[in-house]
Formats: structure tokens, sequence, C-alpha cells
């Protein structure tokens, strides 16, 4: 399966004109060891708003929420990969950095996502945000986009948080 991924993802980025690169990854999320479930703690609500309202407590278009979309997006939530690679390529949440390499591999997670959301709009960002990468950016994006596969498809074998 992890050859089929890799094997997909490069695929991917053969269709899209250009390969992928590597750049610093942030902290994992405090994880629990006897089951590598990562609990997901909810901002805090400001005064009259509920967190009933946010899918998993979450309020993802929150500037401050990064910690909690990252570990939604590790655990399979579509649009919580989307907003992160979002973030990465043009829009950070407060604690992320700009990384146009983390951007495109997150890109290419949401497009091997297998998540039947996924669209020609996806498509387009993958090849934008990859496209603008050279050759050795591409490859280290696309090492990325496997390492982050490969750790959701482990946070997900009871079903993903979407």
């Amino acid at each position: 399966m992890k050859q089929t991924l890799i094997t997909l993802t490069l695929t991917i980025i053969a269709a899209i004109g250009g390969y992928i690169a590597y750049p610093l990854l942030h902290p994992a999320p405090t994880e629990t060891a006897a089951t590598n479930d990562i609990e997901i703690v909810p901002a805090a609500p400001s005064s009259g708003e509920s967190t009933v309202d946010y899918p998993h407590g979450v309020n993802q278009s929150d500037p401050n929420n990064y910690a909690q979309v990252l570990q939604l997006a590790k655990h399979g939530n579509y649009q919580a990969q989307r907003n992160v690679a979002w973030g990465f390529a043009e829009q950070p949440y407060n604690g992320q950095e700009k990384n146009s390499v983390l951007g495109c591999a997150w890109y290419l997670v949401v497009l091997n996502s297998g998540n039947p959301k996924v669209d020609i709009g996806d498509q387009g960002n993958a090849k934008v945000y990859c496209g603008k990468l050279d050759k050795g950016l591409q490859e280290a994006a696309a090492m990325f986009a496997q390492q982050f596969l490969t750790e959701i498809a482990d946070n997900t074998k009871f079903g993903k948080l979407d």
C-alpha cells in the first residue's frame, strides 16, 4: 500500500508538470501512547459563541486554532486538510509559518485522501501551488505528503474525523 501511495503521489506530480521539496515540520501534537489517538481540545468560545456550531468543536476560520485544525487534518478531516494547506501556501494561522513546500504537500494529501469531496478545485490548487516549486522542492513535498498520508492512515484505522 505504501508503494501504491508513493506511486500515486508521484503520478499526480508528473501530471501537473513537476516534482516536490522539503521544509521543517512543526512538532507533532501530544499523542496517547496506548491508542495513538490525539485528543482534540477545542478553543474556548468567545462570548455568545457556541462550539456546537463547529464540526468537532473547532472553528477552523479562527486564526488562533492552528493546533486544533492540524490535529483534525491528521485525522482525515477534508476541510482541515485544505485549511492547513492554504495556511502554509498563502495565509498562515497564528503559530503556523508560510511554507510553500508544506503547502504543496498538504494539497497532495487532499488529492490522495480518497474523500468524495475532492474536486477540480483541489486539483487546481495542487497544480498551482506545487507548480511554483522547482523539481527538488516538489520531490521533497511528495515525501512530506507520503509521511502525512501514512500518519493519517495510522490515525484513522477506525474512521476519519470528517
